[in-house]
């Protein structure tokens, strides 16, 4: 699910470092305009610094700092630490010039709407194989960059439509 808060201001009580970053990055990822107010002016004033002279402005789209990086594929990342109970959990790693990797959080994870027929949506974030080569090493990343799922193929001929090989034991 995306959420948009693109018009709406979202004032963070804390905002001068820890959760309260995180979560104005992640706010303002869903396009919120962010004010920051903390007891520490000097602490304000130095994130705030930090951040303008690091990317020339106060307004720095999230997935311009957070990437996804696997084999060739470096795509804008989302998500925010799992201590914020964020659906979508990912954890950086240390600042590299000015980014910050997407490094762990959710492999796997899914939607199932119990309709009829069912419908079923999935994702698993950072690809199913590691050998060099293999089209699996980055192909779902894209969607994770995207918040997008692939669907689920539940049916025989969904799965038979989509298979690559066949071995029979």
């Amino acid at each position: 699910m995306k959420i948009d808060l693109s018009g709406k201001t979202a004032i963070i009580v804390g905002g001068s470092g820890g959760l309260g970053e995180a979560m104005a990055h992640t706010l303002s990822e869903a396009g919120a305009a962010i004010a920051l107010v903390g007891r520490n002016q000097s602490k304000l004033d130095k994130v705030a610094g930090d951040v303008e002279k690091e990317y020339g402005s106060l307004r720095v789209p999230w997935g311009e700092v957070m990437r996804f990086r696997r084999g060739n594929l470096d795509v804008p990342g989302n998500g925010a630490p799992s201590a914020l109970g964020a659906i979508r959990t990912v954890n950086a790693s240390p600042f590299v010039d000015g980014k910050v990797q997407g490094i762990a959080g959710d492999t796997y994870f899914a939607v199932i709407e119990f309709s009829t027929p069912v419908h079923a949506e999935g994702l698993l974030s950072y690809g199913n194989w590691s050998k060099k080569g293999s089209p699996h090493v980055e192909d779902q990343m894209r969607l994770l960059s995207r918040k997008e799922m692939r669907p689920i193929w539940r049916d025989r001929k969904d799965v038979e439509a989509n298979l690559e090989s066949r071995k029979t034991f």
